[in-house]
């Protein structure tokens, strides 16, 4: 099954990062998508998108990291970014922290748009 247009990143893939059975990849369009193996077809489907206007990175992310529950993300205006409660169905079940610079700010849950 090819990956329709709209699920592909825009531009450079800048990071990948895997945790459990999801791999996850941020890159040059802002976006941070999830991925998982789909056991009957052997490939990898786009389950989750987080873009900038659900609470994503405004700039390009150049560094990613996955430990569970969490993913780290950092951008190149020097945001990192924290989802808290990564749950094995792609959802994102706490609140993002924001750290840039020396602020620390909460902010709302993150809302991952199904693929």
């Amino acid at each position: 099954m090819p990956l329709l247009p709209f699920l592909l990143p825009q531009g450079a893939v800048q990071a990948l990062a895997a945790a459990g059975d999801m791999l996850f990849s941020a890159g040059q369009d802002a976006t941070l998508r999830v991925w998982k193996l789909d056991g009957a077809s052997n490939q990898w489907q786009c389950v989750a998108i987080l873009r900038q206007e659900q609470g994503g990175h405004r700039a390009p992310i150049a560094a990613l990291w996955a430990s569970h529950p969490f993913l780290f993300s950092a951008d190149y205006l020097g945001t990192l970014k924290v989802q808290l409660g990564l749950q094995q169905d792609c959802r994102i079940a706490a609140q993002a922290v924001d750290v840039s610079g020396s602020e620390v700010e909460r902010e709302a849950a993150a809302h991952w748009a199904v693929c």
